[in-house]
């Protein structure tokens, strides 16, 4: 029986352990996990207001369907619960490892196996690189790693000058202290991103003062928000179909929205301006200062970044107890207060940073070596040498050089439109796919040959084209070489088609 090692536990990993037990209920699996629990990007992002912003009936496992949601739009915590009940219901805990982080994986040729070197994490908010030194590691051997560690649990914490100086509290939103009171304290917040846009209404609430530093403003769509009535829990738990037929008018919902993402297509951008006249209008319905009015409309296509929808933000933007300092970047910090470089100071108590997440740093956070043979004595073939300008992978899975190495939620798929989950599975579905035919046609290694990655991204690159993605090359959905590594171009229809093909063996190196 073969040997999988799984890394992350969020969706992305919980899903790889179910599909291979499915496939392999005798293989040997080991998930590591940093945290101390399941939960992936939940696990770790616990602040107040947060939220998914995709319907919870669209954000669950096609095989996990779930009628005892409560909000048409899942709560942080509701999406926890749900992962702990298929957690246990799939028994993942038995074979998981928590508060243990992966410090290397090392391409064996003699054995045509992975070396996987991990060591115990005594404190999961704290980075486990700080603690690799110290701590005894362990080694076990895999024929197949998946590397689940999603994108949303790496803290981009900036460096500005004089920020030890602080003596208040720092915290980022992905590291929520327990029992933390924000109310009757004077708060800043740095940055309106999703996160931000979640936080600061609940921050407002509670605040003294609210300060809200942004250098770009956010497109804010109205939220559809509801709660579901028992009588419709009931009838999606026991009228056959229901659930299916719910969530699919859901699915095909979202995936109209794609239209407005394509700048080629005149139904496209009619959508496109219809959407974006509608969230201007909400703008200045909800905010009725005229200057705040100006700084909270973006100068970029919507779509360009991605859209957070909330019917609260505008509002507490709006409040009088919110000041808004946009477009002057932040100087420095003092013992009290944060200065920008246009002479403006807040003094504070709280400094809550929404600046996202470092997702270059997910595909290369821990060393990855691979064959032998791809070596070069000045730069080893390595998952951090590969991607460490423009993460690129053959299907979003796979990289020259990475044998049997596979990734979940890699470059280019992810989604402005839709449920993150629709590539998870299907990406999982592909991979066990190809390893299936790979040991049916006696090869011991999968390796993808260069040329066909060089194949699929000239595909990635001619989709942009025609897109609102094209137009602005300096969000997070691009590297620093101005190329897009996170977003799906296509119609996730598409996406549905181009992973339940039969994988394209010739597309691989035979050994």
């Amino acid at each position: 029986m073969p040997s999988f090692a799984v890394i992350g536990g969020g969706f992305s990993g919980i899903n790889a352990v179910v599909q291979i037990k499915k496939r392999y209920p005798h293989a040997k699996i080991v998930l590591f996990e940093q945290g101390s629990q399941l939960g992936g990007c939940w696990y770790w992002n616990k602040y107040p207001g947060c939220a998914c912003d995709v319907p919870s009936h669209l954000y669950s496992l096609s095989y996990e369907l779930n009628p005892d949601w409560t909000d048409h739009y899942p709560s942080g915590e509701s999406i926890q619960k749900y992962l702990d009940h298929v957690a246990a219901k799939h028994r993942i805990y038995e074979v998981a490892r928590l508060q243990t982080y992966v410090q290397q994986l090392e391409w064996l040729d003699n054995s045509n196996q992975w070396k996987l070197v991990s060591h115990p994490v005594v404190n999961p908010q704290l980075s486990p690189k700080t603690e690799s030194d110290s701590l005894k590691t362990n080694v076990d051997y895999f024929d197949y790693v998946i590397s689940a560690t999603g994108p949303l649990h790496v803290p981009k914490i900036p460096k500005w000058e004089g920020m030890s100086l602080f003596k208040g509290d720092v915290i980022h939103t992905s590291r929520w202290p327990v029992g933390f009171n924000p109310k009757g304290k004077r708060i800043a917040v740095i940055g309106t991103g999703a996160s931000g846009v979640q936080v600061i209404p609940e921050l407002q609430k509670v605040a003294k003062s609210l300060t809200v530093f942004q250098r770009h403003a956010s497109w804010v769509d109205k939220k559809v928000e509801y709660k579901y009535s028992s009588m419709a829990k009931w009838i999606f738990k026991y009228i056959p179909g229901a659930m299916t037929l719910w969530r699919l008018f859901i699915f095909f919902g979202q995936e109209f929205g794609y239209l407005a993402f394509l700048r080629t297509n005149l139904l496209g951008r009619i959508i496109h301006s219809v959407v974006t006249n509608d969230m201007k209008r909400n703008i200045q319905k909800s905010v009725k200062d005229t200057l705040k009015q100006k700084l909270l409309t973006p100068k970029y296509l919507a779509g360009a970044r991605r859209i957070t929808p909330s019917n609260h933000y505008l509002k507490a933007m709006a409040s009088t107890n919110t000041t808004l300092i946009s477009g002057d970047p932040i100087s420095h910090f003092t013992e009290t207060t944060i200065v920008t470089e246009g002479g403006i100071s807040a003094t504070v108590d709280v400094i809550v940073l929404a600046t996202g997440f470092e997702l270059l740093d997910v595909f290369s956070n821990f060393q990855v070596i691979g064959r032998s043979s791809s070596r070069d004595a000045a730069t080893e073939t390595s998952l951090r040498s590969a991607f460490s300008s423009i993460p690129k992978a053959y299907m979003g899975t796979l990289v020259p050089g990475l044998p049997n190495f596979f990734l979940s939620l890699g470059p280019n798929l992810g989604f402005g439109h839709q449920s993150v989950l629709i590539p998870i599975e299907l990406q999982m579905e592909y991979t066990m796919k190809l390893i299936q035919a790979a040991r049916k046609a006696g090869l011991s290694r999968i390796e993808v040959r260069k040329e066909a990655g060089e194949r699929w991204n000239l595909f990635l690159k001619a989709g942009f084209e025609r897109t609102v993605w094209k137009t602005d090359t300096s969000s997070y959905y691009f590297s620093g070489k101005g190329e897009n590594f996170t977003i799906w171009p296509y119609s996730s229809l598409y996406m549905l088609w181009i992973f339940g093909k039969q994988p394209l063996l010739s597309d691989f190196v035979a050994c």
